[in-house]
């Protein structure tokens, strides 16, 4: 009765999807971090280039939400790149703050037009590029992880609200999950992707989009930044994620409690250092 149009249209399946476009590689970056594996104590934050597709990173932190550690992660992609982009789309929150803090100046030193433009915020359900990406990493990695943990969860060997046991599997797996999420980045940036009807963007492989738009008619869009720039906003205004993504305090007891071990490659092992720490940690609560 609200919508007649509507539904005769979804019984004719002739719903007409948004249309993405964007004229190149670094035009827009949309960035946005991920909270499934947070309750576990791995928050995840990412960005993706809105031409090619690239995935420019990809990190698990301590937090999502360290406007610092988020900048750090942008930084280093401009370090690598030479450039920032034209423009940014994060969602609304405190984390962006210093992204937009440091884009800002990056456009005005290299007098670009678009200096009033170059931040965008908006509704995470507008942030189309990265908030679908997502779902993908969830088929991908994520899935097995959750499930991985949820595991623990309901076995008694961890409890996400004492931040004990939230450092214990921090210095377990984060390197770990981090190694794979590295897997995921490289297999996505270099597979092939079709052409679709509602994305006016080209097919084909993001590395190659990304690298080398002459190949699809279009040009690089980035935003030539000086280096030494770049290395005085990294000291001023970016933190390093911590090692193992746990304090320096938790670290000096494991290596207390559990000399000499060896740190884990696999999910495995892991999970055999998670099971000696937390029976170690058990015996001196005792």
């Amino acid at each position: 009765m609200i919508d007649p149009d509507g539904v005769a249209k979804r019984r004719k399946r002739r719903l007409i999807g948004r249309r993405y476009t964007t004229p190149g590689p670094n035009f827009v970056w949309h960035i946005d971090g991920y909270d499934k594996l947070e309750p576990f104590g791995f928050p995840i934050h990412g960005a993706i280039d809105g031409f090619s597709r690239r995935i420019m990173w990809l990190e698990v932190g301590p937090s999502n939400n360290n406007p610092q550690l988020i900048a750090r992660y942008f930084l280093d992609t401009v370090e690598q790149l030479g450039g920032c982009p034209q423009r940014c789309r994060c969602d609304l929150g405190t984390e962006n703050t210093v992204i937009e803090e440091i884009q800002v100046p990056f456009h005005a030193l290299s007098n670009n037009e678009i200096v009033r433009n170059c931040f965008l915020y908006g509704k995470s359900t507008s942030n189309q590029r990265i908030e679908s990406w997502w779902s993908i990493l969830r088929r991908q990695n994520a899935d097995w992880w959750i499930n991985f943990f949820k595991d623990l969860r309901q076995s008694n060997l961890f409890n996400d609200a004492d931040p004990l046991y939230v450092e214990c599997i921090r210095y377990c797996f984060m390197n770990v999950l981090q190694k794979e999420l590295n897997q995921v980045v490289i297999q996505w940036n270099q597979h092939t992707m079709q052409w679709k009807k509602n994305n006016e963007n080209p097919g084909g492989k993001p590395d190659i989009l990304f690298f080398v738009p002459d190949s699809c008619g279009t040009r690089d869009y980035i935003v030539n930044c000086d280096q030494t720039d770049i290395l005085y906003c990294q000291q001023a205004y970016g933190e390093s994620r911590p090692i193992h993504g746990c304090s320096e305090e938790f670290i000096s007891l494991v290596n207390l409690i559990l000399p000499n071990h060896d740190r884990p490659s696999d999910a495995n092992e892991a999970a055999d250092l998670y099971g000696q720490l937390i029976f170690r940690l058990s015996l001196y609560n005792e």
